[in-house]
């Protein structure tokens, strides 16, 4: 998991500074538990949510977070693809939902927020 965090904050930061964006990471959290304590200390514009985060999922995770902080935008990024799980991300709070295997573009443009993040009903992908 740790070398998913620092390989997603890498691509992040290189793709937010290849494209002028200013994206920053301001922090890392290794469960939900410690995402929203780092939440609610650090108040990130945007928060990027494995649905597999330990010890809180991606759902409670984001229910939580939304409850404290209605402004955060949170992306949910998982490995399912299919339509229940994006409406389950969306009614738990989601702002957007990315699917692991998507191009970084897709991920870079939901975390600055000049795209809907969820897929086509035809499944679009690139």
């Amino acid at each position: 998991l740790l070398q998913v965090r620092e390989g997603l904050a890498t691509v992040l930061t290189l793709a937010g500074s290849a494209s002028k964006t200013g994206i920053e990471i301001v922090g890392e959290a290794r469960n939900g538990i410690e995402a929203t304590q780092k939440a609610h200390l650090l108040q990130p514009e945007v928060m990027v949510v494995d649905m597999e985060t330990p010890e809180l999922d991606g759902y409670a995770l984001t229910r939580r977070i939304k409850a404290e902080q209605p402004a955060m935008r949170l992306i949910l990024l998982s490995i399912h693809d299919d339509v229940e799980v994006q409406q389950l991300a969306r009614a738990a709070g989601a702002d957007g939902f990315i699917t692991k295997g998507e191009r970084i573009e897709h991920l870079l443009q939901a975390v600055i927020g000049n795209r809907s993040t969820t897929q086509s009903s035809e499944g679009e992908k690139s």
